[in-house]
């Protein structure tokens, strides 16, 4: 059961880095350089995580720990993202 929340969780998050590399040229009604940096960089960080997820289940089986450190690692990032594009969005 454990496995298939992390599972979850990594297809989640590589989903997320899909779409930010899918729309980068335009992410949320803002165009331009900024944004496409901002995209195609969490994009791309976002998918690291999520396999790296995977290669910590395929390792370490359910343990937790190891996948819990990278999910908190990849909370954070989404947090930084929110704030650099609301940063965007209002200035």
């Amino acid at each position: 059961m454990v496995i298939f929340v992390e599972i979850l969780f990594s297809l989640l998050i590589g989903g997320i880095g899909f779409l930010l590399l899918k729309n980068k040229d335009d992410l949320l009604g803002i165009k331009g350089k900024s944004i496409k940096k901002t995209s195609v960089g969490f994009g791309v960080w976002l998918i690291i995580l999520a396999v790296a997820v995977l290669i910590s289940i395929l390792v370490w089986g359910s343990a937790p720990w190891p996948v819990t450190g990278i999910l908190i690692v990849a909370m954070f990032s989404t947090m930084l993202l929110g704030i650099i594009i609301s940063q965007k969005m209002f200035h």
